[in-house]
């Protein structure tokens, strides 16, 4: 029987693995002929319409996209190939489609830029307009509420989704909280904005500020009252398995 996956820890305490492994499904097979090429009778077929690919996702898959359609805040981690990258597609869809009315409302970052390239968004250090961020959690407020548009982005925000999260430094994710908070004039972490967050911590690790000691994101102080929901996908596909 395969190993189950192990955690930092620490890292699980208020953990909800799904670990249901759903029956692989194979792909149907049409019977198909091809027409006789007769100069006198075959004509060219008119130009099919593209359709769109299906997206087929796993229980455990469609558990966090519905939680995360309902509002809560959550983490999704799982080693290569169980389709972390195809469910969060899903997810900015699902949640784009839910705040329709707010182009601004759902915020697409991750920890690089070739990461947020991936997925069609932005560095989180660009979307908080905090520069390095190597201030306070305070000043860097002050000074984004200098700037319009920075603080706007702020408020308007519903969630904030943030990948490649172990790449992130726990004190930034402290940091980036307390901002939230300030800006919003709102308690909870983030001031309120609901959080999707993922990543592999088994395999990218925070950068290093100059060879000094960081700390994982799930390490910060505000993580588990940021991060309501956390969850490790088991199932692997093979390639091309989720999308027909």
């Amino acid at each position: 029987m395969k190993k189950k996956r192990q955690l930092p820890p620490g890292y699980g305490d208020n953990d909800d693995y799904v670990l249901q492994r759903d029956e692989g499904r194979s792909a149907p097979f049409a019977n198909t002929s091809r027409p006789a090429l007769s100069k006198s009778t075959w004509t060219a077929p008119p130009p099919s319409k593209k359709k769109m690919s299906a997206v087929f996702l796993s229980q455990e898959q469609t558990q966090i996209l519905r939680l995360a359609e309902e509002g809560h805040s959550l983490f999704y981690t799982g080693s290569a190939g169980t389709g972390k990258s195809v469910l969060l597609r899903e997810i900015i869809k699902a949640l784009r489609k839910k705040h329709s009315k707010n182009d601004d409302a759902v915020a697409i970052t991750a920890s690089t830029g070739i990461a947020a390239c991936n997925i069609g968004g932005v560095t989180i250090h660009s979307f908080a307009g905090i520069g390095l961020g190597i201030e306070s959690a305070e000043d860097l407020a002050q000074k984004i509420r200098k700037n319009k548009k920075s603080s706007s982005r702020w408020l308007r925000t519903k969630v904030l989704i943030i990948d490649e999260v172990s790449m992130l430094d726990g004190d930034l994710f402290d940091k980036l909280s307390r901002i939230g908070s300030i800006l919003r004039k709102k308690i909870q972490p983030f001031g309120g904005i609901q959080l999707i967050v993922t990543g592999d911590f088994f395999q990218l690790p925070p950068v290093t500020k100059g060879g000094a000691e960081t700390k994982f994101a799930f390490e910060a102080t505000l993580w588990k009252q940021a991060i309501s929901r956390t969850f490790n996908l088991t199932k692997v596909f093979r390639q091309h398995d989720q999308v027909r």
